[in-house]
């Protein structure tokens, strides 16, 4: 991630809404039905992807930005999908403004997301188990991606996160119908 790089200003905003939507997200999911808040988060985000693969766009101001984060920290407690609210606020952004504030955001995001779960004692030997076996690869698929994806066209990043933003939702409402 290049600090420089980041859109400080909307990621402000971001990391506000990540920080009041973490702990409505963990009201949520140890309070409601844990199958349906995740159909209903892969709804929302399969909808989302699909506006966007019509031209629908959000307007990226200080409200959409903290709807965005806020929206992100609820989805990524209750069915482990943040990215999605956060990829389609920007879309059509430059790629050298979307990397970075994407990353920063997800840095703190996931760092919010940790705490709030452990301090609630959701976190599992197996989350633990996971992460280490996960980390060195994830912190080397960082590396690569971000020496090979640093020319990818915005055009191709934009496609990519409205697919990925699609494939989430469909991924989050059959893991859970099934």
């Amino acid at each position: 991630m290049k600090k420089k790089e980041v859109d400080w200003k909307p990621f402000k905003f971001l990391f506000l809404g990540r920080i009041i939507g973490g702990p409505l997200g963990l009201l949520l999911l140890i309070n409601l039905n844990e199958k349906l808040l995740s159909i209903s988060v892969g709804a929302i985000v399969l909808f989302a992807g699909i506006a966007t693969l019509f031209n629908w766009t959000v307007n990226r101001n200080n409200n959409s930005s903290w709807i965005a984060g806020t929206l992100s920290g609820i989805f990524a407690m209750i069915a482990g999908v943040g990215g999605p609210p956060i990829a389609i606020l920007y879309r059509g952004a430059s790629g050298k403004e979307f990397r970075p504030s994407l990353n920063a955001v997800f840095t703190f995001g996931i760092m919010i997301t940790l705490s709030l779960l452990l301090f609630s004692g959701e976190i599992y030997r197996d989350h633990i188990v996971l992460f280490l076996y996960l980390a060195i690869p994830v912190a080397v698929g960082l590396k690569i991606s971000s020496l090979l994806f640093s020319e990818v066209s915005d055009n191709a990043i934009s496609k990519a996160v409205t697919y990925f933003s699609i494939i989430s939702g469909l991924v989050v409402i059959f893991r859970n119908i099934i």
